[in-house]
């Protein structure tokens, strides 16, 4: 079995580091590329803007998330968003515990060029439910 050369390694019946063309380290890579399959389909555009605006002679400012997308890309984040709320992710072997499940939404692959990137995810951490430290609950509107 001819084995498949790495960059920098040293064949024992050579006393020096092999040469090759970068397309025998990237054509593995590149056949797996054609099997990805966006979860977002159709249009999509994620962006922030930030707001700024006086009020009784005090400044105040704020960041806003705009997501605009035609019928397919907004229903198809709509698909995604289910998924990951439905995801079992204590069944997730490959998910550490204290982990959470995410996608990452990436510029001019599955949002538009002129997106921001984004990740979307659970807020419960496997096996504990915790939620990051960050996270402030909204307050109660009793």
């Amino acid at each position: 079995m001819k084995k498949t050369p790495v960059i920098g390694e040293k064949f024992p019946n050579e006393g020096k580091i092999s040469t090759f063309s970068i397309e025998t380290i990237t054509t593995p890579f590149a056949k797996s590329m054609k099997r990805f399959k966006s979860p977002i389909t159709g249009h999509l555009d994620i962006f922030v803007i930030q707001n700024e605006d006086e009020v009784d002679g005090e400044k105040e400012s704020w960041n806003e998330v705009l997501i605009h997308g035609n019928p397919e890309g907004l229903r198809s984040l709509a698909t995604l968003l289910l998924k990951l709320a439905d995801m079992n992710q204590e069944s997730n072997a490959n998910l550490p515990i204290g982990a959470r499940e995410h996608e990452h939404l990436r510029r001019n692959i599955e949002l538009s060029d002129s997106s921001d990137p984004v990740i979307v995810g659970r807020l419960d951490a496997k096996g504990t439910g915790d939620f990051y430290s960050r996270y402030i609950a909204k307050k109660s509107q009793d």
